[in-house]
């Protein structure tokens, strides 16, 4: 390729390492920068033979904190459902199925999946005593 006349190429330029204040090539950086990353801790790991983890996070760390709170909210209204639910049954896998309400079915569901888990390692375990 030819260059124009009197335009030689910039080159390779170092830049400051700093934060980058407007948000737009702030979040370009980070998405060009992202791989290389990856990249980087890939051959690290393959070099080494070293478990290697990357975490990158946008500074979207106050979005991402409101979601855990509403997250953690819903929770506890969907413990309080199965609560209801429960209503005076021993046990809570006992609650009353037709009180909940569907955002509380997918967490009820989960939670006897998890009890049946524990009940299979169990027996499994009494089965190999035995």
């Amino acid at each position: 390729m030819v260059r124009p006349l009197g335009r030689p190429s910039m080159g390779l330029q170092r830049i400051e390492i700093r934060l980058i204040d407007t948000k737009g090539p702030r979040q370009v950086t980070f998405s060009k920068r992202r791989g290389g990353l990856f990249k980087k801790a890939s051959e690290l790991a393959l070099l080494t033979g070293a478990s290697v983890a990357v975490v990158g996070l946008r500074r979207a760390a106050d979005e991402t904190r409101a979601q855990v709170a509403a997250e953690q909210v819903r929770m506890r209204g969907v413990t309080e459902k199965i609560v209801q639910a429960k209503a005076g049954r021993r046990f809570w896998w006992e609650a009353d199925v037709d009180a909940l309400g569907e955002a509380e079915m997918p967490e009820f569901a989960r939670a006897l999946e998890k009890l049946r888990a524990n009940v299979v390692v169990e027996v499994s375990a009494l089965m190999v005593i035995a």
